[in-house]
């Protein structure tokens, strides 16, 4: 179902027909989709994603855990999309780069 989902994010409302197909038990699927038991969750995740600028799945943000504070981070680069391995590499090696920078003995 989650493959479905993300393969057709424009589509969501056909979710009854994404329940079949993997043969979920549909009854027991519009029970659980009406009951909302997870709405708040899902709209406080959405309002953070708009917050930070995230605009669709799959996204990725690199951040620092700041060393005073554990509990904030610092994102230093954002990931949009299903990237191939080099792109994510590049942007690894990048966030490693600065953060060297950061932690060298002159800053």
């Amino acid at each position: 179902m989650h493959d479905s989902m993300l393969a057709n994010q424009k589509s969501l409302d056909v979710l009854k027909s994404y329940a079949e197909s993997i043969g979920l038990d549909i009854k027991q699927f519009e029970a659980c989709l009406n009951a909302d038991k997870y709405a708040g969750e899902v709209r406080e995740d959405m309002a953070l994603a708009d917050k930070l600028g995230i605009t669709g799945t799959p996204s990725f943000i690199l951040a620092l855990t700041d060393p005073q504070d554990p509990s904030k981070v610092r994102g230093i680069n954002y990931i949009r999309g299903a990237l191939p391995f080099e792109a994510f590499k590049q942007a690894l090696d990048k966030a490693l780069a600065a953060v060297q920078i950061e932690e060298s003995p002159q800053n």
